[in-house]
């Protein structure tokens, strides 16, 4: 860390204050821009591809656009009622304001993890939240 930052300490009359100054970094290749495909960027995280499905060269580029368009949300969608036990429940809206990770499947009518599916293991075949959504709405709080 040290060798990416420039520690300095300005003493002002009756107060002292720490400045940071970014340095480049040294010595490193500059970043080479790959090509994904827009067609890739789904935003229904149940038809989405893997992450290790991509080349390796361009699975952290993969990631910085999903990064940029965010988890799935639809707040205007009108989530289908299941039968859970006795009563009929559904998906919350007011799930993604206190779970901003959280995103929600049209297509499956579950809910997965945006964090997961980016930095998850995908080949773990418990992860309910990065391979087939959770539906447990009556267990969802």
């Amino acid at each position: 860390m040290d060798n990416f930052v420039i520690w300095s300490t300005t003493d002002a009359p009756g107060n002292e204050s720490r400045d940071v100054n970014i340095v480049e970094s040294r010595g490193k290749r500059p970043r080479v821009q790959s090509n994904v495909p827009h067609d890739d960027i789904i935003s229904d995280p149940a038809l989405r591809k893997p992450i290790n499905s991509y080349e390796q060269g361009i699975q952290d580029d993969v990631r910085r656009k999903y990064l940029l368009v965010g988890p799935f949300q639809p707040l205007t969608h009108t989530f289908p009622k299941t039968v859970c036990g006795v009563k009929e429940r559904c998906f919350q809206t007011e799930w993604f304001k206190v779970r901003e990770w959280l995103e929600y499947s049209v297509s499956q009518d579950a809910a997965f993890c945006f964090y997961c599916y980016l930095f998850g293991d995908i080949k773990r075949r418990d992860q309910v939240f990065i391979n087939t959504g959770f539906r447990n709405w009556k267990k969802a709080i």
